[in-house]
């Protein structure tokens, strides 16, 4: 793995309504935007220093609802970003909106700005399921916002959807993935329901109002998921995703190879090399804490974690597993002196005797049986399984 590139991620915490199922640091947008993005920009120019000599292949702004912000927002940060960082030619530059918060005159500041895709929260196709959610739009919403980005000459787009949903059936769920391919999306991204304590999907599940959905209709619509996107050139390429050709997400690869990436704003991760210890730090979950330390000059810091070499080689596993690509044998070596056959024999063995992976000599790699039981195989790769 190269050391001398990242991603950069910028947390929007602000949405028009926080979402039922949501448990993300987010917010109804307030009268603290302005303040919030003047923060940004102050953090995103404080850290340029330490990422000096690493090329910054892809940013991603998340949230939250990066479209409940002013159209000329967007177009501000990427120029202190611009400024500050070393930005590679061609990087992809993604942001996420919402249909109903996306509009041509975001969709113009956003090209104008340099953003290249966009991911789009559309979770659902039926009106029931989306209100269930709590989200406002409907699917024409996202329709429209797909021909306002396109009209703006940014036409690498994902849907988001959501499944394992309270009541959904299979024939909903079909349906919900072929209407987001029929809008020519180049990207789709598919995520099983987690009901989190403190939501009010939570609340509404612990009163009997809504029956989970169980596991085994769970594993059947992602395994439909792959045939349905299949069927329309869409390849699954992470146990979640699925994208044309020279599709795939370029940030989230850089996650999946546990590669460096800064996080700015409230909540924001990273991960980064540091005299040669691999790091990990994120950000205060408030709000206000974040724009007062930051106005103090302060770091917005709440923690910085020195990762072991034992767990920083578990984590690449745990990461390239959810990838068809897999461990890649050669890029393990160079970066932890090791080969990946001789740490981890007994767990390879296992897995390839169960029929749930491929081993050869440049590559390791989950099959889709392999893949759906990916957090059962993971254990047996864990330090202490290894010593056990």
């Amino acid at each position: 793995m190269s050391t001398n590139t990242a991603g950069i991620y910028v947390h929007i915490p602000f949405c028009f309504a926080k979402c039922a199922y949501c448990s993300f640091v987010s917010v109804p947008e307030d009268g603290r935007m302005q303040a919030y993005v003047d923060a940004l920009c102050t953090e995103i120019q404080r850290e340029a220093p330490a990422w000096r000599g690493v090329q910054v292949q892809s940013i991603f702004f998340g949230g939250g609802t990066p479209s409940v912000l002013p159209p000329p927002a967007i177009v501000r940060l990427m120029q202190v970003i611009d400024d500050a960082y070393d930005l590679a030619e061609g990087a992809e530059i993604t942001c996420e909106a919402n249909p109903e918060s996306f509009d041509a005159a975001r969709a113009s500041a956003w090209a104008q700005a340099g953003v290249n895709r966009i991911s789009f929260g559309v979770q659902a196709l039926q009106p029931e399921l989306l209100k269930m959610l709590g989200r406002p739009h409907t699917f024409a919403d996202f329709e429209k916002a797909a021909q306002a980005a396109r009209r703006a000459g940014i036409t690498n787009l994902n849907g988001d959807l959501i499944y394992a949903l309270p009541g959904q059936g299979m024939a909903q769920w079909i349906d919900s993935l072929q209407a987001v391919v029929d809008t020519g999306v180049a990207h789709v991204s598919c995520y099983a329901l987690q009901i989190e304590e403190g939501t009010p999907l939570f609340t509404r599940v612990e009163k009997g109002e809504l029956t989970p959905c169980d596991d085994d209709t769970a594993a059947d619509m992602w395994d439909a998921a792959a045939l349905v996107l299949a069927q329309s050139g869409l390849m699954r390429y992470e146990i979640s995703n699925y994208a044309r050709p020279g599709r795939e997400s370029r940030h989230n690869r850089q996650y999946w190879r546990n590669g460096a990436y800064a996080g700015f704003g409230v909540a924001a991760h990273g991960a980064q090399y540091r005299g040669g210890q691999w790091m990990r730090m994120a950000n205060t979950e408030s709000i206000d804490g974040y724009i007062a330390a930051v106005r103090r000059g302060e770091s917005p810091r709440a923690w910085e974690q020195a990762i072991g070499k034992e767990e920083e080689m578990f984590e690449t596993v745990m990461l390239q597993t959810r990838t068809t690509e897999g461990v890649d044998k050669a890029a393990f070596e160079q970066r932890f002196g090791v080969t990946f056959d001789a740490v981890y024999p007994q767990a390879i063995a296992r897995t390839v005797e169960l029929e749930m992976a491929d081993n050869d000599a440049a590559h390791f790699v989950l099959n889709d049986c392999g893949m759906a039981l990916q957090n059962s195989i993971l254990q047996w790769f864990l330090p202490d399984a290894m010593q056990g």
